[in-house]
């Protein structure tokens, strides 16, 4: 792992690497993941702690306050990643219990459900069976009439 402006060679960098690297044998990619790692890592050198040991709630507290998120799924991801992190190093045996104790923000941007109507229904049905078929969709009609009876 090569985080510009961290120690390699320190402690924090070498768990940080480890946990990549198990991630990585099980087939995840870990690209963002190992950006907000080295965030993590490069705040950590400058808050002076080369032992995760020594990482309080307070301190990944400051850590996700530093980092400007104004967005939740932002926000959370960097969380969730801390959080992955730290519970593989409680798992490995290297840390009694995860210091990470910030919540999650809530997503207010999602999208709601909509329910369609009687009358939109028949409709979509309408116009389902209508769909022409072609070579690479016989029946296309019908199959999609079925599903979309079967969803109302």
């Amino acid at each position: 792992m090569k985080c510009p402006g961290q120690d390699p060679g320190g402690r924090v960098g070498e768990q940080i690497a480890a946990f990549l690297k198990c991630k990585r044998a099980l087939g995840c990619r870990f690209d963002n993941e190992e950006r907000a790692l080295c965030l993590f890592g490069r705040f950590l050198d400058e808050e002076a702690i080369g032992d995760l040991r020594d990482v309080d709630p307070a301190t990944v507290a400051r850590f996700m306050a530093s980092r400007n998120r104004a967005m939740p799924r932002s926000f959370n991801h960097l969380l969730g990643v801390v959080r992955r992190f730290f519970g593989w190093l409680v798992a490995q045996g290297h840390l009694e219990r995860s210091p990470v104790g910030v919540r999650p923000r809530r997503n207010t941007r999602t999208r709601l459900p909509y329910l369609f109507g009687a009358d939109d229904i028949r409709r979509l049905l309408d116009l389902a069976s209508g769909l022409a078929d072609n070579n690479r969709a016989p029946m296309r009609g019908l199959t999609y009439h079925t599903v979309f009876a079967l969803l109302a």
